[in-house]
C-alpha cells in the first residue's frame, strides 16, 4: 500500500562505489522505510553487504536508514510513488483533480487504453487492458486482469460491466488497444498481446 504520508519511495545513488547507479525501491511499515527487494538480490547488485548480512532475519529487521549511511541517502536521487491506482484526471479550468476508477480496474496494470461511446448513449465510455508477465523472478506476474469496460454517465462517473456481459475479454499481456472503425459505423477493438496474437472484439 501506498499513501500522501507513506508513499513508495526510491533511492537512486552509486552505493557501492563501483560506477553505476543503484536503485532501491523501498516500502513503509508503520513509520520506518524497508527495503523492498529481498536479500539476495539486494547482495547480487551491491555485494558489500553480503558480511553485513549474513543471515535473513537480521536484513528482515534492517530499515534503509539502517544498511545506507545517512549522508548517501541525502545525496540519492528520492522518487516517491504516492498511488497506485488506476485513475483519469479532469482539468478543471487549469487545475486536474484526481478521479479513481472502480475497485474491478485496480487489479492489474494497465498499457492500453481506449475512450469511446461503445454503448451509443451519447457518453464516453472506457476500455482498458494490461498485465505484466516480465518482472523480477522473486516478484509474481500482474497477471489478474481480464479487460475493462466501464460505461460513463456524462458525468465524469464510471460504472463497471462484468465481462460475462460486455464480452471484452482481455487477459494476456496486452500492451496496446487500438480502435478500428468500418464505414457503416460499426467498431471493432484490436488488442496487442506481448508475444502473442492479436484479437479482434466487434460491437
Amino acid at each position: 500500500m501506498t499513501s500522501e504520508e507513506r508513499p513508495i519511495t526510491f533511492f537512486a545513488n552509486d552505493f557501492d562505489k563501483n560506477g553505476s547507479i543503484d536503485p532501491v525501491m523501498s516500502y513503509y511499515e508503520g513509520d520506518h522505510l524497508y527495503p523492498r527487494v529481498q536479500k539476495e538480490v539486494m547482495i547480487k547488485q551491491m555485494p558489500f553487504l553480503k558480511k553485513r548480512y549474513i543471515y535473513s532475519h537480521d536484513y528482515a529487521q534492517a530499515t534503509i536508514q539502517d544498511i545506507f549511511p545517512k549522508k548517501d541517502l541525502d545525496a540519492s536521487q528520492v522518487l516517491k510513488a504516492y498511488t497506485l491506482e488506476n485513475c483519469w484526471w479532469e482539468n478543471q479550468g487549469g487545475k486536474f483533480v484526481r478521479h479513481s476508477f472502480p475497485i474491478q480496474a485496480q487489479s492489474a496494470p494497465v498499457f492500453g487504453i481506449i475512450v469511446h461511446d461503445f454503448n451509443s448513449d451519447g457518453n464516453p465510455d472506457i476500455l482498458m487492458a494490461g498485465n505484466k508477465y516480465g518482472l523480477e523472478v522473486e516478484t509474481n506476474r500482474c497477471d489478474a486482469g481480464n479487460g475493462i469496460f466501464l460505461v460513463g454517465d456524462g458525468k465524469g462517473n464510471f460504472t463497471w460491466v462484468d465481462n460475462t456481459k460486455s464480452g471484452f475479454w482481455a487477459m494476456k499481456e496486452v500492451r496496446d488497444l487500438a480502435l478500428l472503425q468500418a464505414a457503416d459505423g460499426k467498431v471493432k477493438v484490436v488488442v496487442s498481446n506481448n508475444h502473442d496474437k492479436l484479437q479482434v472484439f466487434g460491437n
